[in-house]
């Protein structure tokens, strides 16, 4: 019995020792490719994702996203120029117009605004937001708000809750409302805050 209980204590702690290792490579490794494509930062709000801003030169987002592919998609039937960095889980798609970047679709959660949204961030905690409005667009279903917590941003639904958004025909605080403990956002797309007035 004492045998036993030695074996089961040595494994627990030589899983608990690996997996920590295995916990610190990973952390890592993602915290790699967040370098590799955003800088160090990993802020996100209506203007930027890390240090790739909205405005920037091609170049210049070369320069952060070495390893990020540069490439043309079909986007709502239209051919757009994007450059794609995946690595992990941690995916930014940075869409170019007149060489400059144009938007940037933020897909990793390493990624957040200073309320800590991102992307699996639950609908409940969007509800919060005033004025929450949405619509299809970009082969999805967002949902974004003026206010200046969120403004420039738009977030993007998983597709079991964009589904019945779709039959919908104004969307409120309300009508999300069912989805708040199962629906979820799967990206932000960060499209620039109009300039005050």
């Amino acid at each position: 019995m004492r045998t036993r209980l030695l074996m089961t204590a040595f494994a627990l702690a030589v899983g608990c020792t690996q997996a920590d290792r295995k916990t610190r490579t990973s952390d890592s490794s993602q915290m790699a490719a967040v370098r590799a494509c955003g800088g160090d930062s990993s802020l996100l709000d209506g203007d930027h994702a890390g240090a790739l801003r909205l405005g920037m030169p091609l170049d210049s987002a070369m320069a952060l996203c070495p390893s990020a592919r540069d490439t043309v998609t079909l986007d709502e039937g239209e051919r757009v120029r994007v450059l794609s960095n995946s690595d992990r889980g941690d995916t930014l798609v940075v869409r170019i117009v007149s060489d400059r970047i144009h938007s940037i679709i933020v897909r990793s959660r390493r990624f957040h605004t200073n309320d800590s949204l991102r992307a699996g961030t639950p609908v409940a905690r969007l509800l919060s937001i005033p004025a929450l409005t949405g619509g299809a667009g970009e082969g999805a279903f967002y949902v974004w708000s003026d206010d200046k917590s969120v403004c420039g941003m738009s977030f993007r639904l998983d597709d079991r809750t964009a589904d019945a958004m779709f039959r919908i025909r104004h969307v409120t605080r309300r009508t999300l409302e069912p989805f708040a403990g199962a629906g979820y956002v799967t990206a932000i797309l960060v499209r620039g805050c109009p300039p005050t007035r």
